[in-house]
């Protein structure tokens, strides 16, 4: 198939579909000049789109002196190379997730309202805990962590045998691993290890690296605003503190 096109103008763009080709040029309104040949055009099969006219003739209809290569041996042009295969495959699909939130009891989005969402179900109690004697660095860590707890108005952390083993778990495993990372190398995180240590709840951790003192550790966790909200969520109970080497290891239970 060969396509007509205009011999005094530059196309627009080529457009092709399989084996046929379309040669588009940017639409120009009729005057005295041009008004025939484009009556013309749209006689014989030219469509005009958004400005863009494309003209697309079978052979047998389209004059000699009009095909692609009888205008390019007349003007010296090159001829129009045949388009790639157009790929009509789908283009890749993507997802995303988001945090769903509540709706405004009232409120309209062209819908039907929604149902007012069912309350959640009452927390379960907290964990009995199991007490545990600190000393030294570990407990010095405990208190300063108190002390500041007080200053902005919470209560105490006691001390639990359960967050203690997980903290001076990965303390240890960090120390002789040579690593420093919430995410153990076995690929567990804080909370599987607290929970596989007994503790249903898990609140937070934090961890340090090179300090020499427990009073060094708790002044550097406060200057971090991460760290810090850990240390004062009042809504957290209980307490793990670790040490192994110059690592440290706070585990903060709910």
């Amino acid at each position: 198939m060969h396509v007509a096109v205009h011999p005094c103008r530059e196309p627009h763009r080529l457009i092709a579909a399989g084996d046929h080709e379309l040669l588009a040029y940017p639409f120009v309104p009729p005057n005295r000049s041009n008004a025939g040949a484009q009556m013309l055009a749209l006689a014989t099969g030219v469509v005009l789109v958004a400005g863009v006219a494309v003209a697309a003739f079978p052979d047998e209809v389209v004059p000699t002196e009009l095909r692609m290569d009888a205008i390019a041996a007349a003007t010296d042009a090159d001829v129009v190379a045949r388009a790639a295969q157009v790929d009509d495959r789908p283009p890749p699909t993507e997802i995303s997730t988001v945090h769903a939130f509540a709706s405004v009891p009232g409120a309209t989005s062209g819908g039907p309202a929604e149902a007012p969402e069912p309350k959640p179900a009452e927390p379960p109690p907290p964990p009995r805990r199991e007490p545990v004697a600190v000393s030294g660095a570990v407990g010095e860590v405990i208190a300063l962590t108190n002390q500041r707890r007080r200053d902005a108005g919470c209560g105490d952390l006691a001390p639990d045998a359960r967050l203690t083993r997980a903290a001076q778990a990965h303390a240890s495993d960090m120390n002789e691993k040579g690593y420093f990372d919430h995410v153990s190398r076995d690929g567990r995180r804080f909370e599987h290890r607290v929970r596989a240590a007994g503790y249903p709840r898990p609140g937070a951790e934090n961890i340090a690296k090179g300090q020499t003192s427990a009073s060094q550790v708790v002044r550097e966790w406060m200057a971090s605003p991460s760290h810090r909200s850990a240390m004062l969520t009042c809504a957290f109970t209980t307490i793990g503190v670790a040490r192994s080497g110059n690592y440290w290891v706070q585990e903060f239970g709910k």
